[in-house]
């Protein structure tokens, strides 16, 4: 199968998937992603992953202009800022830009619909992007069945807060 004919594969089940469900996977990605590029040693990453995994705490409370914020503080305002960020200094400009762009994307994710209605377009796109960076750089998906877990179907598409293990097989 091509990259192509999984992609389109994927966007159909991503539609299947809650908000929640797929900022999980995205964060996923995030981890793989950081995980295989030695860029996951830094304080500031650690930081920004654990921030992205408490969106569940945060709409289970529904506070999720806190989670917003707290976000905001954390996030890199550019690719610069990423050797500092994951404490590997020797990731290449592409690498950097690459990372930036997952980070971005993921919390778009996150934070597409936090003002109103499900719309699924919000989400979804930011999830197909970062399937695409992670399959363009040869990092392997998590599995999707585990973030289908948490169907659309739920919650008027936000999913039930589910804590990160959940997610985890």
């Amino acid at each position: 199968m091509s990259d192509e004919q999984i992609l389109n594969r994927l966007a159909t089940l991503i539609d299947q998937m809650s908000i929640w469900g797929r900022l999980a996977f995205g964060i996923t990605c995030l981890e793989r992603l950081c995980a295989a590029w030695s860029a996951n040693q830094g304080e500031g990453i650690r930081k920004v992953l654990s921030q992205f995994w408490s969106f569940w705490l945060f709409s289970k409370e529904r506070r999720l202009d806190l989670w917003e914020e707290a976000c905001d503080a954390l996030l890199p305002e550019d690719f610069h800022e990423m050797p500092s960020l994951t404490g590997n200094l020797s990731l290449s400009w592409s690498q950097q830009m690459v990372l930036h762009a997952v980070i971005e994307n993921v919390w778009l994710i996150g934070s597409g619909n936090l003002y109103g209605g499900f719309r699924s377009e919000f989400t979804r796109e930011p999830t197909i992007k970062v399937i695409s960076l992670l399959q363009n750089h040869g990092i392997e998906l998590p599995d999707v069945q585990l973030f289908l877990k948490s169907p659309v179907s739920e919650s008027n598409g936000w999913g039930e807060p589910h804590p990160p293990d959940y997610f985890r097989g």
